[in-house]
């Protein structure tokens, strides 16, 4: 069991080190064991890493007229709880640090206050919030995180005597949070990373209000262990979810419970993450579980984590990693630049300057065969190679559609420098069963790549006469494209059957030089004439040539091109990725995509975003896409 001692020889968690509150706001160095107390005032500790705190305290009070113009909109709002609770850390942030133009503030402390009053007002009885699910513990616990940060502030700025503006709003947090942890001592969660989420919040709860059902809980949790593959990728294989919920859970648990192993796991993840990141920080995603794998998703995501190991192993990998994003103007890299000064004070060792920065960026092909996923680099020019969409295993089946697997179709990626080609699928017209998906990767010399899909359709045989019954009322079955009152399963199936193989190949073995993407297209259907068409898509801003145009951009939807015969071109900030030989047009290969009747019964579609050329052709055949 996890004593109490240790706990308290831990910190509250977050993406850092602090204490339980403390009188002095005495600074801990970097990495050091230890509590390290809230620091109200970061700009004293002798080791500061100056730009980094100031932008974090400009960003937060250029913020606060927002907060609070909005924070009283998102009380009335529907099931506003986490988004209250951000809203009084970020306040309570500013109005007790004594370097913060609100400091002291009364506006802010009756917002505070009034926060606070809400959330007590409107918890359940047995501890928990709806926040879309309903009485869950699980984002009870995302709404806990951010109070046990604000008690922790509102602790360590009470006053010794006198006047306490904060004294209700400390009151009422701390009722909240008494609740809620025994909510999350006893609830259940759905999702893998909720575990984890789950147990930071009872790690930090416990500093604050301890309770050895905290700790037995955390235990139950931990003893499951902790999904990460050989490749460093969590079972969800999301870095959505790894930045945003896993990465910071364990980090938190790994400071209010000892538990310091479970930084090498954070470690591990944030290695894999450098593995699947761009120059630009868009890090791929085409391997989540999760909806993110049809999103971008941004190192600057990760921002306190690579910020954290640093400092705590002295890896100046990851010190080059913040420098970057801190240096980086764009929207993505300003991700939570204004909740970066409460974290300052909660956890004052962030404060701290970085080591010094080293490369992370190495060339070569990294094959992660947890995710069925190939990464390629070679200066500017990286490219992914995917094969590890979820199911496959009945071949008989197209593979399943839903929450929580892996169906993105794209299986290749290719960028140049600026120019991007975001997205290479191919979807045959074969009884509405969609898009390849390739299962597995086979490494072939050259660092390329072999992967394969067999999938079947088939017409049924009258019932054998045992079978038959004079009602005509027969079982509600499925088979696999549709459902009907047919007992597909007693019945004989003559099969049609589509075997797809795609290798794609460096020319030469390097991707500098471009990729070559052959195609070979087979089965039943040798007398066949089944439309298919390869789709690209090119992502950002670019031109394109040698192609004719299907639809213009329009209503937010972008351009779709076709290419003929020929070779076309998209351009991009000076680069160029070239791509053909075009393959034909005419009634019998329309420039149709089919995402598959799975989609398209329940109104749905498939595409990519970007500007889009299709190449349509008829199957079976063999031929080659060039990329150059």
């Amino acid at each position: 069991m996890l004593s109490r001692r240790t706990f308290v020889a831990g910190v509250t968690g977050g993406s850092a080190a602090v204490a339980a509150p403390a009188a002095a706001d005495t600074p801990t160095p970097a990495g050091s064991p230890g509590p390290a107390a809230p620091a109200l005032d970061p700009f004293t500790r002798p080791d500061l890493d100056r730009p980094f705190v100031e932008r974090a305290l400009h960003a937060a009070e250029a913020a606060a007229p927002g907060v609070l113009e909005g924070y009283r909109a998102q009380i009335e709002g529907l099931w506003p709880y986490r988004a209250v609770a951000r809203s009084a850390l970020r306040l309570a942030a500013l109005h007790v640090s004594p370097r913060s133009a609100f400091h002291d503030d009364p506006a802010l402390a009756a917002a505070v206050t009034e926060a606070a009053a809400a959330l007590r007002a409107d918890q359940h009885r047995d501890g928990t919030f709806d926040v879309g699910n309903l009485h869950t513990p699980p984002d009870t616990a995302f709404v806990v995180r951010d109070l046990c940060e604000l008690l922790t502030l509102l602790r360590a700025a009470a006053p010794h005597g006198g006047a306490d503006p904060l004294r209700a709003a400390r009151e009422d947090v701390t009722a909240v949070l008494a609740a809620a942890g025994r909510a999350l001592a006893t609830g259940g969660v759905h999702t893998p990373n909720h575990r984890w989420e789950v147990s930071a919040a009872l790690a930090q709860t416990d500093l604050l209000l301890p309770d050895p059902a905290h700790r037995r809980r955390i235990e139950e949790w931990l003893a499951e262990g902790i999904d990460v593959d050989a490749d460093g990728q969590y079972s969800e294989r999301s870095p959505n979810y790894a930045f945003a919920v896993t990465n910071p859970s364990l980090l938190a648990v790994a400071r209010c419970t000892g538990r310091v192993d479970l930084r090498a796991v954070v470690r591990r993840n944030l290695d894999v993450q450098l593995v699947l990141a761009e120059d630009d920080g868009a890090v791929e995603s085409v391997q989540s579980r999760r909806q993110d794998q049809g999103q971008r998703k941004d190192l600057a995501d990760g921002l306190l984590q690579f910020r954290e190991m640093a400092l705590l192993e002295g890896d100046g990998r990851y010190a080059a990693v913040v420098r970057e994003l801190l240096a980086r103007t764009d929207d993505a890299a300003r991700y939570g630049d204004a909740d970066l000064w409460a974290q300052l004070l909660v956890h004052p060792d962030l404060a701290a300057s970085l080591p010094r920065p080293r490369p992370w960026r190495t060339d070569g092909t990294r094959v992660l065969p947890g995710s069925g996923l190939a990464r390629l680099r070679a200066g500017d020019c990286t490219a992914t190679v995917y094969a590890g969409t979820d199911g496959g295993e009945d071949e008989d089946r197209p593979d399943p559609i839903a929450s929580g697997l892996a169906t993105n179709p794209t299986f290749l990626r290719y960028r140049r420098g600026a120019a991007v080609l975001s997205s290479v699928r191919f979807s045959p017209r074969f009884f509405s069963t969609g898009h390849f998906r390739g299962h597995g990767l086979e490494p072939l010399a050259g660092s390329a790549f072999r992967t394969s899909q067999r999938i079947t359709a088939g017409y049924y045989q009258p019932l054998p006469p045992g079978r038959r019954r004079p009602d005509g009322d027969y079982d509600l079955t499925g088979e696999g494209r549709f459902w009907a009152a047919m007992s597909f399963d007693e019945r004989v199936r003559d099969e049609r059957v589509l075997e797809t193989t795609v290798v794609v190949r460096p020319v030469g073995g390097d991707l500098r030089r471009g990729f070559d993407v052959e195609f070979a297209v087979g089965g039943t259907e040798e007398d066949g004439d089944v439309p298919a068409v390869v789709e690209l898509a090119f992502d950002g801003e670019g031109e394109l040539e040698g192609t004719v145009v299907l639809q213009e951009a329009s209503d937010g939807a972008p351009a779709v091109h076709q290419l003929v015969e020929g070779w076309g071109t998209w351009r991009s900030g000076g680069d160029e990725v070239r791509f053909g030989p075009g393959t034909g047009s005419g009634p019998r290969q329309p420039p149709v995509v089919d995402p598959g009747e799975r989609y398209t019964w329940l109104g749905g579609d498939l595409v990519p975003s970007g500007t889009r050329v299709l190449l349509t052709t008829t199957v079976p055949r063999r031929w080659t896409l060039s990329l150059r």
